[in-house]
């Protein structure tokens, strides 16, 4: 065999590789849903439930661009959130899930930082710009956008 066909067949399997672990099976859903008792309609022209914050917390929104039972990126990142939840009594958290960068993620944010929620996580880049800008109209509140 020649040294070309040996680097091409390790490549390929090193492809397949990737795509297999990436696409490997789903792990169960959550456990714990996001309540959904608003008392603030949903942003105008959505779909989205705002949750209410639970008095007496620190109240974690994460908006997922994604589902949270994606078995992926979005999945991670709920898992990760709601795992928060389990180390610390004193933190509630409640997760929106498929919010479109732009004008969607916007209203969904504001939104909850209307309501009163202390930390915003969004799970991905595109959601920096818009919440670098409701940073500033929102001080009290944390925004984190996971890159």
């Amino acid at each position: 065999m020649t040294v070309r066909r040996l680097w091409t067949l390790l490549g390929t399997l090193a492809a397949i590789s990737l795509l297999a672990s990436a696409c490997g099976t789903p792990t169960a859903a959550p456990t714990e849903a996001p309540v959904a008792a608003p008392t603030e309609a949903a942003p105008a022209g959505s779909s989205f439930t705002i949750p209410d914050i639970t008095p007496g917390k620190f109240n974690v929104g994460l908006v997922d661009i994604g589902y949270a039972n994606d078995g992926g990126w979005s999945q991670a990142h709920t898992e990760g959130a709601l795992w928060l939840a389990t180390q610390d009594s004193t933190i509630a958290v409640k997760y929106l899930e498929a919010v479109f960068p732009g004008p969607d993620a916007e209203a969904v944010m504001r939104s909850l930082a209307r309501k009163g929620f202390d930390l915003i996580i969004g799970s991905t880049f595109e959601y920096g710009p818009t919440m670098d800008a409701l940073a500033e109209e929102f001080p009290k509140v944390n925004f984190l956008h996971i890159s």
